[in-house]
């Protein structure tokens, strides 16, 4: 099947003249902009051997950033791109995401607003960056499903990522449809694209549909290099390193993987779950340990690095996997709302433009990850310099200069001679010594951090609050729209993964007077509502990213009358679709099993089930929508009441330059916001260990209009105070 895509949605020329004039890169660093007009005009090639890429004939470190497309407003990417080139960055990395642009199996792919990738790439070009455009089609990402669309599971006889016809036919036509959208953008036509990918991460024993993966490669003949991470790869793929450090996997890169560069396609910055404390550990790695492993990298022949995330985002919308806060990798050098992540970003945006200035010595010797030098280290306790093991030296020479990492692997602060010279070093560090005069001088330490002088100290200030609020409340007594089965169904295979909502709703008599528990048999990261003749009665859920489908079963209290007919409602919420996939299984959402009433088995006795908020089908959040409803300006009388859209309408205020504006949603509980008709994502203000996870949300502001913005909230639990929302902004300033 040819490439279906809505009409203007892309773009289908690339534009050689739209390449901002900017200044010659430095050397050892190549930058889209470098390659010749010529070489834009009638295409470049793009090569490698064991120690780096070469592009248009020229070897080139390739320091690169991920930031992901639709986690990102599209009005804000010419500006990330810039303030990636001037960190010293010379490559952005995304992801395609396979059920975003293909919700719906035969319709036409859907490349509006911040899903045309095909601008995002340009905008990236014009920049004067490259790109490495990662296919899959799974991707992980915490995306939802990994990126792949539920409908692929309905398909009969269907193993996803596996040798298995009904998939690689699937794959196939999707992967072959993207490379032949993005061939115009390719290096070998002039474009900025000059690495790929096919699969993610693959751990399996599978090896026909590694294989059958490489075959595809060929198939599409796209005349660059595609890689394969972290995982099994095909011969014709470059095999390349995700993870924390990537230090052992570059000790048995050559063996392993002879004739192919050393490439890092994921410094793990993490992201935030909606059960986890706000930046702990794993998700807000310190500046120091970053610049540490990628000097640790580049010291043993690293050709290509790649932050995931450089830039994180949100998670606008649906797309969020399981249990998945909003914010995206917001510890990484850029926050989730653009601001700085200071000192982190200016320490490593200094070892990028050391980097680049040093590539033409890094590149022009033979990887030294075999031949580490020895330095003498301080016996402070005999006051004589000794030998070291833990202390050690990887030096780089070319005709003209020579620079070396002076490495550090102890715990302790440690004084080293090396070139007839002293260095302190900190613990777990690296120094970048400049060995080009007669005098070797230390550049740059991967522990040294200095923050004089740059503002690290975020603050918030209210711009507008006492909204003039409206509230409508769904209708929980009867499901408009609805169909019947004797049985409840699973959530997705009726929803397709297009709402997070579906309504249950089956008549039942009381056993006993009082309190009684309904008892479902669901999965995780699912919650769900009771209502008993359309009055809410409780709520629960189970928060959980986790790699593989897990049964659990949820109890919810609900009052009744003996003797007397209940009309009994259960409304599933997904809190999101599980993001690895592992062949022949899938997430399930809503009821998976029996559901019993105390002890009386409910299972059987026919259930309605109606997908969607009765709001979302109306459209609600929307000028239009919102007048297919009756609002009510006594908005505090649903204070706490469940199922609850409230709406407001402001004007725009005025933010200063480097500040982000962000909606303050205390107050409320949990979640979808929207922006002009526009999903920016859940809200959940749920604590752990007495932190809020996540207590402001991004307001972006080439979404707002300079008069009547309408932002509307779906609140599912009830929310406390929602008179307290504020639009707040937020800056960086000097700490006191």
């Amino acid at each position: 099947m040819g490439l279906r895509a809505k009409t203007g949605s892309i773009l289908l020329l690339f534009c050689i003249g739209s390449v901002t004039s900017v200044p010659l890169a430095s050397q050892g660093l190549l930058y889209y902009h470098d390659i010749e007009k010529a070489g834009r005009s009638k295409g470049y090639e793009v090569s490698y051997d064991n120690r780096s890429f070469i592009i248009d004939g020229q070897r080139t470190l390739l320091l690169s950033g991920a930031v992901h497309y639709p986690r990102v407003t599209a009005g804000e990417w010419s500006n990330i791109f810039r303030e990636m080139y001037l960190d010293g960055l010379n490559m952005v990395q995304t992801y395609v995401y396979w059920n975003l642009h293909e919700p719906r199996r035969g319709q036409e792919y859907d490349f509006s607003g911040n899903k045309n990738w095909t601008l995002f790439v340009v905008e990236a070009a014009k920049a004067g960056l490259f790109v490495n455009l990662r296919i899959g089609p799974f991707v992980a990402s915490e995306w939802d499903y990994g990126g792949i669309p539920h409908w692929i599971n309905q398909i009969p006889g269907m193993v996803v990522r596996s040798s298995n016809q009904p998939w690689e036919s699937e794959m196939a036509r999707f992967f072959t449809d993207i490379v032949n959208m993005a061939r115009p953008y390719f290096a070998t036509n002039g474009g900025p694209i000059i690495l790929s990918q096919v699969e993610n991460e693959f751990h399996w024993d599978d090896p026909e549909y590694i294989m059958w993966c490489g075959e595809l490669v060929k198939t599409v003949k796209a005349g660059i290099p595609f890689g394969m991470c972290n995982g099994e790869s095909a011969d014709n793929t470059i095999n390349t390193c995700n993870g924390n450090d990537c230090e052992q996997y570059a000790e048995q890169h050559a063996e392993k993987y002879p004739g192919k560069p050393l490439a890092w396609t994921e410094n793990e910055g993490w992201y935030q779950e909606w059960d986890k404390q706000p930046l702990t550990s794993h998700d807000n790695r310190s500046a120091s340990d970053m610049a540490y492993v990628i000097m640790k990298w580049f010291a043993r022949g690293g050709a290509h690095h790649n932050y995931y995330m450089w830039y994180g985002g949100n998670n606008f919308g649906r797309v969020g996997g399981a249990c998945v806060a909003t914010e995206y990798a917001d510890g990484v050098n850029l926050r989730s709302d653009g601001l700085p992540n200071e000192p982190k970003k200016t320490h490593l945006q200094k070892l990028h433009l050391l980097l680049g200035k040093y590539g033409d010595v890094l590149l022009n010797s033979p990887s030294q990850v075999n031949n580490k030098q020895s330095v003498l280290l301080l016996n402070t306790t005999s006051g004589k310099f000794v030998n070291t093991t833990k202390q050690f030296a990887y030096v780089y020479k070319s005709d003209r200069s020579a620079v070396a990492f002076l490495e550090n692997s102890a715990n302790d602060d440690v004084l080293v001679k090396f070139s007839a010279k002293n260095f302190t070093l900190p613990p777990l560090s690296s120094s970048l010594i400049d060995m080009s005069n007669d005098e070797a001088e230390e550049r740059y330490n991967s522990g040294k951090l200095n923050a004089t002088g740059i503002p690290t100290k975020r603050i918030y200030s209210t711009l507008m609050e006492k909204f003039s609020w409206k509230a409508w409340q769904e209708n929980t007594t009867k499901l408009e729209g609805g169909f019947e089965n004797k049985y409840p169904l699973e959530q997705l295979n009726v929803t397709e993964d297009l709402t997070d909502y579906l309504f249950y709703q089956t008549v039942v008599t009381g056993a006993t007077t009082g309190v009684v528990n309904v008892t479902v048999e669901s999965q995780i990261s699912d919650s769900l509502l009771a209502y008993i003749d359309g009055k809410f009665q409780s709520s629960t859920e189970s928060c959980q990213h986790s790699k593989y489908p897990t049964a659990v079963t949820y109890t919810l209290p609900v009052n009744t009358v003996k003797g007397q007919a209940h009309t009994l409602t259960l409304l599933s919420v997904s809190l999101g679709v599980i993001t690895h996939t592992i062949p022949g299984e899938f997430d399930r959402k809503g009821i998976t099993g029996s559901v019993l009433l105390g002890t009386m088995n409910i299972t059987d006795v026919g259930w309605v089930h109606r997908p969607m908020l009765q709001g979302e089908i109306l459209h609600v959040y929307t000028s239009e929508g919102a007048k297919n409803v009756s609002w009510d300006s006594h908005w505090m009388a649903y204070t706490s009441e469940s199922l609850v859209w409230y709406q407001f309408s402001f004007d725009a205020p005025k933010v200063n330059k480097g500040s982000s504006l962000l909606l303050d949603l205390l107050g409320m509980e949990r979640g979808y916001i929207y922006l002009n008709g526009v999903n920016l994502g859940r809200y959940w203000l749920t604590m752990v260990d007495g932190v809020y996870v996540q207590r402001y949300y991004l307001v972006p502001k080439p979404l707002l209009m300079e008069k009547n913005n309408l932002l509307t909230l779906i609140e599912e639990l009830g929310a406390p105070e929602p008179g307290s929302v504020k639009l707040v902004e937020s800056k960086l300033v000097l700490p006191p």
